[in-house]
């Protein structure tokens, strides 16, 4: 599991779909490093595709997005805090997942971590996954991140 320290700037969920097919099953996380904005993409064709969809969607919103995890045939669910914090999970059914971002979130100091969104590339699926949950209230800058996925 990976988390990341943003300042949340989640009114809006932001995220990028390509149209669905059997052999588009990449996604991946982009965030703006100095915690503006996140976003992610799903159902690409290749990694990179699936990079630059990701941070094509995040730069409407910021300037410093870089990419924090890229992914084939996974459900990913993403916690946030209001002060900032996120973490977020893979594998495993959609409970246990959600309690593991939620975990991983609070590990790296978020207070009152809730899940943000849930979804799926290509084959991997599950119920209750694309639907985004309530995003947490902005919150101050709780510091950098930890380093982008070169």
């Amino acid at each position: 599991m990976l988390a990341i320290r943003l300042a949340a700037l989640v009114g809006a969920l932001l995220f990028a779909t390509a149209a669905p097919a059997a052999a588009q099953s990449w996604g991946a996380l982009a965030f703006s490093e100095n915690g503006t904005a996140y976003a992610y993409s799903r159902n690409y064709g290749t990694k990179e595709d699936a990079e630059r969809g990701a941070l094509a969607e995040c730069a409407k919103y910021a300037s410093d997005c870089k990419i924090y995890d890229t992914f084939e045939n996974r459900c990913t669910s993403l916690a946030g805090s209001p002060n900032g914090v996120y973490g977020w999970a893979w594998g495993g059914d959609v409970p246990a997942r959600q309690q593991r971002a939620i975990e991983e979130c609070t590990k790296q100091g978020g207070t009152e971590c809730r899940m943000v969104v849930n979804f799926c590339t290509g084959a991997a699926s599950d119920p209750g996954s694309d639907a985004p949950a309530p995003a947490p209230s902005p919150g101050p800058s709780p510091g950098p991140a930890p380093a982008p996925k070169e």
